[in-house]
This record gives C-alpha cells, structure tokens and sequence, in this order.
C-alpha cells in the first residue's frame, strides 16, 4: 500500500465514523504517517507539525485532500482524537484564516 493510501485510509479511521483503534494500530505500523501531511497533522492535534508544514507550504492550510477534499481545520474539527484529548484543538491555528495564513 503506498503512503498515499495508508494516509487516506487512517484519515478516514481517525476521523467522523472511523474506528480509533484502527487509527492508532496504522499509526503503530506506519509512524511516518504521523507527518506526512497537514492534515494527518492536524487530525493529531500535532502543533510543531502543522507549524512546520505551514512554514514550508502556506497554501497547505487550505489545501483539500481526499478522502474527503476537506482542508486541514476540517479535518482538525472531525478528528476522533479530540475526543480523548479536547486540549488537542488548542493548535496554532489563530494566525489561519479561510485563504491561508496571515501575513
């Protein structure tokens, strides 16, 4: 399975009607996918990696991915994992506005 479809498939496990446990097990054998991308960053309440794909790729924070061609707040906002840890949505995302980052 590519990374590509490892992402989309534990975007759609850690997110809305996903299963946690298996967002976690593919997280477990598959750690890189912690940042591969914004949005799996974003699903994981990970500061330091939204930040630091934000300071590579600007345009990333309105970027839309599948499998749902929702951005990277979106995704924040359906993660599972806010569910244990509501301190997760604390992420730096007061400088984000709906075109990207403020300048």
């Amino acid at each position: 399975m590519s990374t590509d479809d490892l992402r989309v498939e534990f975007i759609r496990a850690a997110t809305w009607h996903g299963s946690l446990d298996r967002a976690r097990a593919l997280l477990a054998a598959h750690p890189e996918l912690a940042t591969a991308d914004i949005h799996v960053a974003a699903i994981l309440g990970d500061d330091a990696t939204v930040r630091a794909h934000l300071a590579r790729d600007p345009a990333s924070a309105s970027a839309r991915r599948e499998p749902y061609g929702a951005d990277a707040l979106t995704h924040l906002c359906l993660s599972k994992y806010l569910r244990e840890e509501p301190a997760r949505s604390e992420l730096g995302w007061r400088h984000v506005g709906a075109d990207g980052p403020d300048k």
